[in-house]
């Protein structure tokens, strides 16, 4: 089947508009009916997905922008920006609400359309305007920016860490913050390019490392390899507190080459590894997705390694205005500079 450049041989997951579809036979109760049955889905309104929604938000705002930009009437100056922006150069993306499409218009005061996106304002030069796959998008440094200063610290420190990790010079991280501490509106973004480490592994690590200076934890080396006496490798850990003699692991099943195929084996060898580093002296903290959240429990652990290893009276030194979304601090701040009422 085509519709009009589209062949729908394998159908599964293209994006239709529901203007179109008439002309192929399809009606109202017929495109319903195929809804209700799971085959079909409400992709936005005015377009149906093919196929059930993707098991990864980001694939399935892939679509959303991608149906937005094509298929509705948004300004040709738009340029797709933000969390969406990052979505479509293949970074990850945390704690954000998919529903809906970033765009930016640059040079405008004001962005204004009827379509169903999440519109910004603000300057930006044609040097932070790129294509991916024909779609007009922020580049990947102007992305970092606007989701660090929109979405906050720990969401723009996922997206930095993927970034630089896949390749992105801090130069041009340099010259768009520049950009933006010259117009008055880089937000955190400088703080989040300065925490920024492309050795952070995953989107569990990057928050694992906000998390461990929310909590006032020293700066970890991250990734550092450990050898037994004789030479030989140990393992390698996620975060290392050489002054602490303590080592952190973020959910290390499936580390080091582990087949998830056997979990058996996994908790075997993961077992041995972490043995193996105990028997260096070495102390081990682990957590998981859901401990992020419980910054009591987290510390205590770290709190009886640190004992255990000699230091008892290890005080945190705790950041936790890092934690602060880009919409809590600007809440803030307009809590703190509202004149108090004279009495």
């Amino acid at each position: 089947m085509r519709f009009g450049e589209r062949v729908l041989d394998d159908p599964f997951h293209v994006t239709l508009p529901a203007a179109g579809l008439d002309a192929l036979g399809f009606r109202w109760s017929a495109i319903s009916a195929l809804v209700r049955a799971g085959e079909w889905r409400r992709l936005r309104y005015g377009d149906y997905q093919v196929g059930s929604a993707l098991p990864r938000p980001e694939d399935q705002h892939n679509l959303l922008v991608r149906a937005t930009v094509e298929h509705c009437r948004v300004a040709s100056s738009a340029v797709v920006s933000h969390a969406s922006a990052a979505v479509l150069w293949g970074l990850p993306i945390w704690g954000v609400d998919l529903e809906r499409v970033h765009v930016t218009r640059p040079c405008r005061p004001g962005c204004s359309t009827s379509v169903p996106v999440i519109p910004h304002r603000g300057g930006i030069t044609d040097a932070e305007i790129t294509e991916v796959d024909g779609i007009a998008v922020t580049s990947r440094a102007r992305t970092l920016l606007d989701v660090a200063r929109y979405h906050g610290f720990e969401r723009g420190v996922v997206v930095a860490d993927a970034a630089l990790r896949a390749g992105l010079a801090r130069e041009e991280l340099a010259e768009v913050l520049a950009l933006a501490n010259a117009r008055g509106s880089a937000g955190c973004a400088g703080g989040v390019f300065d925490f920024a480490d492309p050795l952070a592994e995953s989107v569990g690590e990057s928050r694992s490392r906000v998390a461990l200076a929310v909590l006032g934890l020293p700066t970890p080396l991250l990734q550092h390899p450990f050898y037994d006496d004789a030479g030989r490798f140990v393992g390698r850990s996620d975060f290392w507190l050489p002054g602490l003699q303590t080592v952190g692991e973020f959910d290390g099943l499936g580390k080091y080459g582990l087949s998830e195929s056997s979990p058996a084996d996994q908790l075997a060898k993961e077992k041995a590894r972490e043995d193996a580093l105990r028997d260096l002296g070495l102390q081990v903290v682990r957590w998981i997705n859901s401990d992020l959240p419980r910054a009591d429990v987290v510390l205590g652990r770290f709190r009886r390694a640190f004992a255990r290893a000699g230091h008892p009276d290890w005080t945190p030194q705790p950041r936790p205005y890092l934690k602060a979304s880009g919409s809590e601090r600007r809440s803030r701040s307009r809590r703190t500079s509202r004149p108090r009422p004279t009495s």
